[in-house]
């Protein structure tokens, strides 16, 4: 059945049945949620078997989904790539009677024949979502991330007024008022307290804190497109300081108001116009992880579709805990991030051989400096 309003979640999953199945429960616990879409991305270790035990609906996501490069590049007439052609139905199992969330019909479990990619993995739950389910919206979120029903349906009413809107978050938070602690500090990923922020209110900046990358400095909730020269000043801890007036929003943007118009937004957590990501090609595939955000709100910016912020709800992101299972080492997660900020850097703000050389540069110093305080965190904790 078509419902171009309809709204659905979209959870990717690699290596974290756990985090990932408390996410479908809660979002199953959602009434704004026609559909619960979870992708696995070719996990290794037996995800799989696991996620069909709160699963509805199993599809194989190669033959039926898969398509070599971004949303816009299928060729079927909802430009999702579904159906496929011919006769042939995807295999669907269903009937299983493990899992508080299975049996309300809801859930759906895509299998990726690879690991693509953050982008690949998101791109495939779209296809399914509006090609299969014909949903008009998506709530994308990642597994070790709490958030709450109101905030969703918030998000969810901006779309309906503003007609160029094509991705949509909230404040991204250390822990945001009445929110559990999570897995990765014992306990079960937090929910949300609807009541813990006042109806409609924009949010105090001492009870939303930003969230904290690896070496402790403040993530901004959203902040503009920048040229190549800012966008590596901000890759640096120390000229990110030094520059935040050039990279940053300045505070008085966000002050006072329920909801701001921005440029790009953390991918943690975003409602998107599943037709309007079909349009800008959804998420390019050549980023396997980090800079998806700025891809997209470069494409949604070309199209000449708008991003906003809202500000009076949040979510709390456990500071990429999910990442950090698969990429143990900060070293390893700076390099991969300086590899996609290089491919941005090259495919989207055409920089030249001589900035490519100076980018290099300074990401093998920025890389020394993140091996040596992941060094030493190590040295201090042994004492």
């Amino acid at each position: 059945m078509s419902d171009a309003n309809g709204l659905c979640c979209i959870i990717l999953n690699y290596n974290d049945a756990d985090a990932t199945i408390a996410q479908v429960r809660r979002a199953a616990g959602m009434a704004c949620f026609s559909h619960i879409v979870v992708v696995d991305n070719a996990s290794t270790d037996g995800s799989r078997g696991r996620l069909e035990e709160v699963a509805d609906v199993c599809v194989d996501g190669g033959p039926w989904l898969e398509a070599q490069g971004d949303l816009s590049e299928t060729t079927d007439e909802s430009g999702m790539g579904w159906p496929p052609e011919g006769d042939a139905k995807p295999p669907e199992s269903g009937g299983m009677e493990a899992g508080q969330a299975q049996g309300t019909g809801r859930v759906s479990l895509v299998m990726a024949p690879r690991n693509g990619g953050y982008g690949y993995g998101n791109n495939l739950g779209m296809r399914f979502a509006m090609g299969r389910l014909h949903m008009g919206y998506a709530l994308i979120v990642n597994p070790d991330v709490a958030f709450g029903e109101r905030g969703v349906r918030r998000l969810r009413m901006l779309f309906e007024r503003h007609g160029d809107l094509g991705v949509a978050s909230m404040v991204n938070a250390v822990q945001p008022p009445g929110c559990t602690p999570a897995a990765s500090r014992g306990g079960a990923v937090g929910v949300m307290d609807e009541d813990a922020v006042a109806d409609g209110q924009p949010l105090d900046r001492m009870r939303f804190r930003p969230a904290i990358d690896v070496c402790g400095n403040g993530v901004a909730p959203a902040w503009p497109l920048r040229p190549w020269i800012w966008e590596l000043a901000d890759s640096c801890p120390l000229l990110r300081r030094l520059c935040r007036p050039c990279c940053q929003y300045p505070a008085t943007y966000f002050t006072g108001k329920k909801a701001v118009r921005v440029d790009v937004v953390p991918g943690s957590l975003l409602m998107v116009d599943l037709e309007k990501m079909t349009d800008v090609g959804g998420y390019d595939e050549g980023l396997f992880l980090y800079n998806e955000e700025a891809v997209l709100a470069f494409r949604m910016w070309r199209a000449n579709y708008s991003t906003r912020l809202l500000l009076t709800d949040g979510y709390s992101h456990e500071n990429a805990g999910t990442i950090k299972k698969t990429f143990g080492s900060a070293v390893k997660r700076q390099k991969l991030r300086q590899e996609s900020a290089l491919y941005y850097y090259k495919n989207y703000l055409y920089i030249g051989k001589v900035q490519e050389a100076v980018t290099k540069i300074v990401h093998a110093l920025v890389l020394w400096e993140v091996a040596v305080y992941e060094a030493a965190r190590g040295v201090l904790g042994k004492v």
